[in-house]
């Protein structure tokens, strides 16, 4: 290294490290400027896998999302997360400036909750430092952003026991919370959804079970149907393998041209909200928590689920009429043979899940 190079160098390195300081006080002490203490009390934030999820979480409700979907996908020393949401999206221009320190888009305001304060612009960067990779995946202004995460578990420590649902119990307040468990990430995503009381909807699942759950909450909604410039309206109306794998590799979901099949299929089955998988768990009654705790959104989905079924079995009275007579005709002709005769018109009841149609008979 000739002369120059070599003061170069060391002007550089001398620059980084003043500019870390704020004041020499001397006796090997410094102050450290703002800047410097604030990053690397960010790198520190996250200390597990759970911790970078429950921050991811977070952002996504800061965004003003409703629904939030993660994915998890192991490795042999790596975890893969995504997260999707339906918030205001990110524009294009500062889809990696986000992940810089001290960058927000809550210029006069800031979000405190259990897990401390939102919104000084260090969550994204804290993640991006205790991440292999951090990238948003895919972003569309008003529609919602994906953010994928690739985490290397030698380092940022997750739980062995990844399956465990935690126990809940009621508060003073008759909210539901968390009990006891392990502190795995379906804990986390409860705990947060708890936390937000029905304000924001949370799944938890694989690629394909996150595909599949999208696809019928887009599907369920006309408005979003219509949307054909919204790329999860996109996945939901898709009917071609190839062109749902793409989609969903688009969004940071990997997915193999075989369950895409299975998808379209209706083999897998959507993930139901974690709160109602968590209600399940510990065998608490539906009715009991919807009466008690103003879960809104959570009643929204219920109440949704119920009438999508109620629909599909809805009949005109024309209908039913002509049900009944091609019934009695097609009965009637099998009793007349065995020298039976019918004595009434046929009855016809409806559930949620059947149809029933009696015909009494001499």
């Amino acid at each position: 290294m000739d002369n120059s190079n070599f003061l170069d160098f060391l002007n550089k390195a001398t620059h980084k490290m003043v500019s870390k300081v704020q004041e020499d006080l001397g006796f090997g002490y410094v102050r450290l400027n703002i800047d410097e203490a604030q990053m690397r009390q960010a790198k520190q934030d996250i200390g597990s896998v759970e911790d970078l999820v429950i921050e991811l979480l977070r952002n996504s409700r800061d965004a003003n999302a409703k629904n939030i979907f993660v994915s998890t996908s192991k490795g042999d020393s790596s975890l893969d997360i995504t997260v999707l949401d339906d918030g205001c999206g990110v524009p294009e221009e500062m889809q990696q400036l986000i992940f810089e320190p001290r960058v927000t888009a809550k210029l006069d305001t800031w979000h405190k909750d259990e897990w401390g304060v939102h919104g000084r612009g260090m969550a994204l960067y804290s993640i991006s430092e205790n991440s292999i990779d951090a990238k948003v995946q895919y972003s569309q202004v008003k529609v919602g952003t994906s953010i994928l995460c690739k985490v290397d578990t030698t380092s940022l420590p997750l739980l062995d026991d990844q399956s465990t649902y935690p126990v809940l119990q009621s508060n003073k307040s008759n909210f539901f919370a968390v009990k006891s468990g392990p502190h795995n990430i379906i804990r986390t995503i409860i705990e947060f959804a708890l936390s937000e009381k029905g304000a924001v909807n949370c799944y938890f699942g694989s690629n394909i079970d996150i595909i599949a759950t999208l696809r019928q909450i887009y599907l369920q909604n006309s408005i979003y149907v219509r949307d054909i410039d919204n790329v999860f309206c996109q996945l939901a109306t898709c009917t071609s393998p190839s062109s749902l794998v793409d989609l969903a590799n688009k969004l940071g979901l990997k997915l193999s041209y075989r369950s895409a099949q299975r998808i379209l299929s209706g083999e897998i089955l959507p993930c139901k909200n974690i709160v109602q998988l968590a209600l399940d768990y510990n065998k608490i009654d539906t009715a009991s928590i919807l009466e008690t705790q103003s879960f809104d959104n959570l009643k929204k989905d219920f109440n949704k689920q119920s009438s999508v079924a109620e629909k599909r079995l809805q009949l005109t009275k024309s209908d039913k009429e002509k049900l009944a007579k091609d019934f009695k005709k097609s009965v009637s002709d099998i009793l007349e043979k065995n020298y039976i005769e019918n004595s009434g018109d046929a009855k016809i009841s409806i559930s949620k899940n059947s149809i029933s149609i009696k015909i009494d008979f001499d």
